[in-house]
């Protein structure tokens, strides 16, 4: 699966979504086709799967967001997911993604990192080094991921103050449109 669009030359583009099912958020990339939302977990990742794709767990252990994947379907799906997200910039609390960590370390599963940005300045918080070329291939990721450095900063808790405030201008009609 690889293409790239001619409107951004240089940018290599992953096709993917956060996917919400009945019992919390994962991660699928390298996806064509959207997963229809609020299946179980195991019926997600076998979506993902036969479409060839990634599947990632996002913010796994942050007990502030009500979105994380429930420490149950954690367990059920660990064998079965590619990676888990070891460091989220918006986590709350620094020991919810030290447990992430613990978690990857101890299920042998690949490290990823988000920024999970809301706002400009939260863009590039969280990220993986990864070597050259890009990866252009699911395969290409895993193995990248394999030798890749998590790195990444907090952000400050007041950016939890600005989601709101976009999450209720967008309630009422006063968020900005943007196209890419």
């Amino acid at each position: 699966m690889e293409r790239q669009p001619e409107r951004y030359p240089g940018l290599t583009i992953i096709p993917g979504e956060e996917v919400k099912t009945r019992e919390g958020e994962l991660i699928a990339l390298y996806i064509l086709e959207t997963i229809p939302p609020r299946l179980t977990p195991e019926e997600t990742v076998r979506r993902i799967r036969d479409q060839g794709g990634l599947v990632f767990v996002p913010h796994p252990f942050d007990r502030v967001r009500g979105s994380r994947l429930s420490a149950a379907a954690l367990d059920r799906v660990a064998d079965t997911v590619d990676g888990i997200e070891v460091f989220n910039a918006r986590t709350t609390l620094a020991t919810d993604n030290d447990r992430a960590l613990a978690f990857a370390r101890a299920h042998g599963l690949l490290q990823t990192a988000g920024s999970d940005a809301h706002v400009a300045r939260e863009v590039g918080n969280a990220y993986v080094e990864l070597d050259t070329p890009p990866a252009t291939t699911p395969e290409a990721l895993l193995a990248q991921l394999r030798r890749g450095t998590v790195v990444g900063k907090r952000s400050a808790p007041a950016v939890h103050l600005a989601s709101t405030v976009a999450k209720l201008r967008k309630r009422f009609g006063l968020a900005p449109r943007v196209q890419l």
